[in-house]
């Protein structure tokens, strides 16, 4: 009968080996993990080799042609979607601290982007009329 873990060749015996599926939860510790006969047993992450924690905002222009940036701090994230918000009766203009009806990228309502390794402090929005604005929801 053979192991269902071979020291020599790092590899499980797909027939008496076991598949353990976890999900990793943020602050949680992982435990080292040892093979039938004391060997280290190798442990393959799936997709993403890190943990990404979301969250959403909403983000409002109070005065046209004043550019407000996304967040108000610096906030690096590793992917954003945003999402001028479906309500807006005007565009949205996407760009830097500098933005405007003429320089920016013209978002209508409900039309988004997804951006990566972004800082949502440089990213600033205007508007053509007050008290609409954008939706986001970044992975950190």
């Amino acid at each position: 009968m053979a192991k269902p873990y071979d020291d020599q060749t790092g590899l499980n015996d797909r027939h008496n080996a076991s598949l353990i599926e976890s999900t990793i939860q943020p602050g949680q510790a992982v435990q080292a993990v040892s093979g039938p006969t004391g060997g280290a047993v190798p442990v393959f992450l799936s997709g993403a080799s890190t943990i990404l924690v979301p969250f959403s905002r909403q983000v409002v222009v109070a005065v046209p042609t004043t550019p407000v940036p996304l967040t108000p701090a610096t906030s690096q994230q590793d992917q954003v979607e945003i999402i001028a918000n479906i309500t807006n009766t005007g565009n949205i203009y996407l760009g830097s601290a500098t933005v405007s009806s003429a320089s920016g990228m013209v978002m209508e309502p409900g039309r988004s982007i997804k951006l990566q390794n972004v800082d949502l402090n440089l990213i600033f929005i205007d508007a053509d009329v007050g008290g609409e604005g954008v939706s986001y929801f970044a992975l950190t």
